[in-house]
């Protein structure tokens, strides 16, 4: 056995000076091995078969090295790992290590629960199981067969939803609504004075208590808000006001006056639209569609009062005459009333009813 042979499975090429690889086998293993050794400053590396190299002066002992080796296949306390020699390729499965990545804990496991297809089987106690259910209620298919079977009684003399909200109030309306009565009280109002209350302040308001003879006789004493007298040699109404006697009124001599029956000596009946006034006469045409007026000159010793009415209907009566300065304007004719009309000096008076 050549002293090289042990290192032949190893170490079996040399690294020349230019680079070449020699392999050394055989016979010539021995002598090319030597030839190396003396060789060693300029060339000493070995290219080991798996492609790592080595020191050629620590695989044939010369050289200077220090016996040892830097051969990994040649220790014999190769680190393990789980009892496993580290050696070749080896995976993190052939190891027995578990990959990188996240992981649940051992407490994120115990808040879950393991999969299961039924309720029971994730412990579920508050929901009905298909069975549950079909033993409570019934199916879409026993429900049609049901209502085939099963006819309701005729509801001719019901209300339908709509019948009934068309025809009766509900609750929420009502309650905004008061019970009929015929007081105020009864209705709650409290911002109106009832009919007692009103004449019990219409007739406070003035209390007749008598007739003095003149201004000079009325009490200035003991006298209450309201108290009315008469006093004969004027006729004047007086009322004391709290301070003091306030002369209310008193009868109007109107003597001096002329009446309407003084002034208005005929009142005729008119039926023709077109007519001319007279001075001194009430005219009274009854409902019309149009009226066309013109004023008579009144005769010596006559007064120019002219006076008529109208009644204009659904249709609003058309008033044509000239050369009157209306009192407000000229007016507009309104329908359904009644008018009259008066004119003195060709100043024009209507009102309406």
């Amino acid at each position: 056995m050549n002293k090289y042979d042990k290192y032949s499975p190893i170490a079996n090429k040399m690294l020349n000076e230019d680079g070449s690889i020699t392999t050394l086998n055989g016979s010539s293993i021995d002598y090319q091995a030597e030839e190396y050794k003396k060789r060693l400053p300029i060339v000493n590396k070995v290219l080991n078969p798996d492609g790592s190299i080595s020191l050629l002066s620590d695989i044939i002992g010369g050289g200077g090295g220090s016996g040892g080796t830097t051969n990994y296949n040649l220790l014999s306390n190769k680190p393990q790992i789980n009892g496993i020699t580290l050696t070749g390729n080896k995976t993190s499965t052939d190891l027995g290590l578990q990959p990188a990545g996240s992981y649940a804990t051992t407490n994120d496991l115990a808040n879950k629960a393991n999969k299961s297809t039924t309720l029971s089987g994730y412990g579920i106690t508050d929901a009905y199981t298909k069975t549950q259910s079909d033993t409570k209620y019934a199916t879409y298919e026993q429900g049609v067969k049901a209502d085939s079977a099963i006819q309701p009684e005729d509801l001719s003399d019901y209300l339908t939803k709509n019948e009934a909200n068309s025809t009766y109030a509900t609750i929420t309306s009502l309650d905004s609504k008061a019970n009929k009565s015929t007081t105020l009280s009864g209705y709650g109002i409290e911002d109106a004075y009832t009919k007692s209350e009103i004449d019990s302040k219409i007739s406070s308001v003035f209390v007749y208590k008598g007739n003095v003879d003149t201004v000079s006789e009325l009490p200035q004493e003991n006298n209450k808000i309201g108290d009315v007298y008469n006093v004969l040699d004027t006729d004047d109404n007086y009322a004391w006001n709290g301070t003091q006697w306030d002369k209310l009124g008193g009868t109007i001599d109107l003597s001096a006056y002329a009446t309407k029956n003084d002034v208005l000596t005929d009142m005729i009946t008119e039926t023709n639209t077109t007519v001319s006034l007279e001075a001194e006469k009430f005219y009274s045409f009854g409902e019309v569609a149009q009226l066309n007026i013109t004023l008579t000159a009144p005769q010596e010793n006559k007064t120019p009062l002219y006076a008529f009415e109208f009644i204009s209907g659904t249709t609003p009566t058309t008033l044509n005459i000239e050369g009157i300065s209306w009192v407000g304007g000229t007016p507009t004719i309104e329908a359904s009333k009644t008018y009259q009309v008066s004119i003195l000096n060709n100043i024009g008076v209507i009102a309406y009813v």
